[in-house]
Parts: C-alpha cells; structure tokens; sequence
C-alpha cells in the first residue's frame, strides 16, 4: 500500500507526522459526517452537507432515486478520501514529505523515519 506522509513544518516529534495510506476508505464510504469531523475537516464537513442537500433537491426535482445519488456521492468519497484530507493539511500548514510503499502504516512511519535519521539521507 502507498501512504502519503505529510509533517509540520520543523517538526521532529512523532505527533507531527501524519500517515495517509492511499486507497480506498470504508470509513469515508460509511459515515462520511463522522469521518470529517474525526479528522477536523470542518470546511469538507459544510460541503458534504451541500452535497447532500443538492442531492436531496436535484432528486426530488428529476425524480431519480436519491439513494442511489447518495450512494455515489459516498462511494467517490470513500476513494478520494485521501486526497481530501492531504489538501485539507495542506492547507492548515502541514507539509507533504514523500510517499512510502510500506504494508501497514506503523512500517511506513518506521521507514519514513529510518530515512530522517540515517547520515546520507537517502532512501535504502
């Protein structure tokens, strides 16, 4: 899997590096409320329930299934849940470090740090 590592600037503490891993987000998918306001996503929050207010009234208005419509507003938000939340970093000062292929996120940490603390800096 591909993680995506985003820190603070001048950061060297563990809780300032973020680990995203890229792929699909069953959480996001789910309960996509819940998801935003677990990461802090207050700005994604208001747009989702948009969204779904745009949703609910081009629904009614055409007379299409409104499930159906919230179901693929959910489903590209299970799979650009990543994006979203990397951005959302971006913009509140964090900083995209580099992207590790690692099978689980506590290796793609132990790499990404291996690399920050090895002399060459280089990537092994």
């Amino acid at each position: 899997m591909i993680y995506r590592l985003f820190s603070k600037s001048g950061g060297a503490a563990d809780n300032d590096l973020v680990c995203l891993a890229e792929g699909f987000n069953w959480f996001a998918f789910l309960l996509p409320p819940f998801w935003a306001i677990s990461h802090g996503l207050w700005r994604e929050l208001i747009l989702m329930f948009g969204a779904v207010v745009g949703v609910l009234i081009v629904g009614n208005f055409f007379a299409l299934p409104v499930f159906s419509l919230y179901f693929l507003f959910a489903l590209w938000l299970g799979f650009d849940a990543s994006r979203i939340h990397g951005l959302a970093l971006d913009r509140s000062g964090w900083h995209w470090e580099t992207d590790l292929i690692a099978p689980d996120r506590l290796m793609a940490e132990s790499r990404f740090w291996h690399q920050q603390l090895s002399p060459s800096g280089k990537q092994q």
